[in-house]
């Protein structure tokens, strides 16, 4: 059974730093400062709790880290290999236009896909795609703009992801001209990526929006 690694909602910037695009190696986190406020914070409390435990043999530790090593190892391999789709649970025929339509796939395979694609995402530069989902609008101070969404989420709605989109390369104004937030759309068009703040970030370019009544 595969496992992956996902990005959460609060980090919804879909972006990783690869060498393949723009040969930099730096992941883009436009909250940056919210999600190092955390890990602060709970380094903080894991140091204090330390202090007032009893102190942990080396033989334990050693145990853990060999352990935590060799998942980590796994999860890289298993992320690292090609995903493997079953067109036999799709709900409907692909939009033959598109190279990877995840409109006909089921939640869960849709899910795995943008996952896959967030950990890998260079194999996929160039590709076509369609997706699905609420929209979304981040604002982002540092920068003073808006960057939008589509919102991927599991079968049980407990995982979030989201997959940004760039409409006629920003030539829309926002609010007048893109759906409100939650609206439910459809979107297609190419994996690319751009540089910002010395950071890569992969997004759709698409050249319109469909609204999901």
């Amino acid at each position: 059974m595969k496992r992956y690694k996902l990005i959460p909602l609060f980090i919804i910037v879909f972006c990783l730093g690869l060498v393949g695009c723009g040969n930099k190696n730096k992941t883009g986190n436009r909250n940056s400062q919210t999600e190092q406020s955390m890990v602060d914070s709970i380094a903080a409390q894991n140091e204090a709790t330390a202090e007032t435990t009893t102190e942990m043999t080396t033989e334990t530790i050693t145990e853990e880290v060999t352990s935590e090593t060799t998942s980590e190892i796994i999860i890289y391999e298993e992320i690292t290999t090609e995903f493997q789709i079953n067109e036999e649970e799709f709900t409907g025929e692909p939009d033959p236009t598109v190279d990877i339509d995840m409109t006909v796939m089921p939640a869960n395979m849709v899910f795995s896909q943008v996952s896959h694609i967030m950990r890998d995402p260079d194999s996929y530069l160039g590709k076509t795609m369609k997706i699905q989902g609420p929209y979304y609008a981040l604002y982002y101070d540092v920068t003073g703009n808006y960057y939008h969404y589509v919102i991927i989420t599991d079968a049980q709605a407990c995982c979030e992801s989201g997959f940004e989109f760039i409409w006629d390369e920003g030539a829309h104004t926002y609010p007048d001209e893109y759906p409100k937030d939650d609206q439910e759309i459809v979107i297609s068009g190419e994996l690319k990526c751009y540089e910002e703040e010395d950071y890569i970030y992969y997004y759709l370019d698409v050249d319109g929006y469909t609204v999901v009544e």
